[in-house]
């Protein structure tokens, strides 16, 4: 069975056109690690980033990315796949849809084999051999499960910061990630994506119930 955050811990923006039942963020009061857009969050995430944005206050950035629905995986999946030119021989994924495996499955699966490691919208067997960025081999058939962002307890930094027009530091990022680490205890592991220009950071106490 998939597990999705229950609809009681997810949390949306204010100005949120689905925010039809009054939510609030914690994370909304932040003053250095702010949300760009109308991202949706849990509430593990929420409480992780507002922890988190002392740790920011000399390094203002911007929380890019969230809770996900596979809708908004598939989504990613294509803008990828156009921005590679995969849709060019693989044209299902233009107009691919989640219960369609097949209409997503190599597009997806060309992906990992150019190094875009990027999980599929529900689990899925990897339809070519790939190979890690770490050099780790992966053999056609490896099941690959969802993002932890559909799960609930990940988000992701972005290197641009769109408020302040300014670019970060990966590192950076990551040397104050670590430290807040160290004391905060709210996070179970980052991970720095520069293909992707964002660090990604999982969360520690998964408040999530099964549906």
């Amino acid at each position: 069975m998939q597990v999705w955050p229950h609809r009681s811990l997810i949390r949306r923006r204010k100005n949120s056109p689905h925010n039809k039942k009054g939510d609030k963020m914690k994370c909304e009061q932040n003053k250095y690690l702010t949300l760009r857009g109308s991202i949706d969050l849990t509430e593990t995430i929420d409480e992780v980033i507002f922890a988190l944005d002392e740790s920011f206050s000399n390094y203002p950035a911007e929380v890019t990315s969230g809770l996900r629905t596979a809708g908004h995986q598939l989504e990613l999946i294509q803008q990828k796949c156009s921005n590679h030119g995969i849709s060019k021989d693989f044209p299902s994924i233009l107009n691919a849809t989640v219960d369609n495996v097949d209409s997503w499955l190599k597009p997806w699966g060309k992906l990992l084999t150019i190094g875009e490691m990027i999980n599929p919208p529900v689990p899925a067997r990897a339809p070519f051999d790939y190979t890690k960025p770490g050099g780790e081999k992966r053999n056609a058939g490896n099941l690959i499960g969802i993002s932890n962002h559909m799960q609930g307890h990940a988000f992701d930094i972005g290197l641009h910061n769109q408020k302040t027009g300014k670019m970060l530091d990966l590192q950076q990022l990551v040397m104050i990630i670590g430290e807040a680490a160290k004391t905060l205890g709210l996070i179970a592991g980052y991970l720095p994506e520069p293909v992707n220009g964002a660090l990604h950071i999982d969360c520690k106490d998964m408040k999530l119930k099964s549906f």
